[in-house]
């Protein structure tokens, strides 16, 4: 579950840093790498369009990103509700987090890149903003990520749904811990309102281009401004959550040489996976679950 929970920070963490470099640039430079009006004549067209590649397959990531720890909570739980292990190696859940989204993200890019709108692709400089989309108006654009936002909702939603009532199962025998899937609940909710809540305004903004109403530059400045913070959200979220908060000391006492104390907090660490349960369903089930 730790990886899943980074992964879920990571795109964001990459998108802002993305964007610093490309904001800083253009501060520096005076002048966008793309032409502000969406034309050709930029300072550097051609690394716009590969800043728009990388920007679109970033915001893909972004947008899985909630789904894949919904996705991996509910496969968490429902294994101990079956009284077994579901053992997911390091890289198989970096491989669902990570790499699965960015590469459906490049293959959507490299269908935008060849999707031509007055003789240019519809990736490139957007009204001086950034270098994503340049024509949100077609389907692959605007139409492909308004419905990746709406699906990414929803599943996410579902996922959690399905894991309170993997939860259920379990407590149900138990009223002193009948709880608990309000707290799994509780903690989905949380994480799925984050993640509207920074990417709703921005999302909003590309779905009126989409429908050939854009807002003022103002207003969507707005919106990329607050999906920027996003991170420093995630970050507070996540260590907030005491296993991820756990494994953070542990490598940082590692890293310091605090050999004693990060044995310690390893064996506190491994306790706590191997009832990592303990939370919601306290004595009952002893169900190892290596997510």
């Amino acid at each position: 579950m730790t990886q899943a929970f980074v992964a879920f920070a990571m795109p964001d963490l990459i998108l802002s840093a993305m964007n610093f470099v490309l904001y800083m640039d253009s501060l520096v430079d005076g002048n966008p790498l793309g032409s502000p009006t969406g034309g050709a004549g930029g300072r550097s067209d051609a690394t716009c369009l590969i800043a728009s590649i990388l920007m679109y397959t970033i915001v893909t990531c972004t947008y899985f990103a909630p789904v894949t720890v919904a996705f991996f909570t509910f496969v968490k739980f429902n294994a101990i509700a079956r009284g077994r292990t579901a053992a997911w190696s390091r890289s198989s859940v970096l491989c669902v987090s990570l790499a699965l989204p960015a590469a459906i993200g490049l293959v959507l890019a490299s269908a935008a890149l060849s999707t031509r709108v007055e003789s240019q692709s519809v990736l490139g400089q957007y009204r001086g903003l950034y270098c994503y989309i340049r024509k949100w108006e077609s389907f692959v654009t605007g139409g492909v990520l308004t419905m990746l936002f709406v699906l990414t909702v929803a599943a996410t939603i579902v996922w959690y749904a399905l894991a309170a009532l993997s939860v259920a199962k379990v407590t149900r025998r138990s009223a002193a811990h009948s709880k608990a899937p309000l707290v799994v609940m509780r903690r989905g909710l949380l994480l799925t309102v984050t993640y509207v809540a920074t990417w709703v305004w921005f999302s909003t903004t590309s779905f009126l281009a989409f429908l050939t109403r854009p807002a003022s530059l103002t207003v969507e400045l707005v919106g990329a401004v607050i999906i920027n913070a996003q991170p420093i959200i995630d970050a507070a979220i996540l260590l907030s959550l005491p296993n991820i908060r756990m494994d953070y000391h542990t490598r940082q006492l590692k890293w310091l040489g605090v050999s004693s104390m990060t044995s310690g907090a390893t064996s506190a660490s491994s306790s706590s996976s191997t009832t990592s349960s303990s939370d919601f369903f306290g004595s009952q089930t002893n169900s190892t679950v290596a997510v």
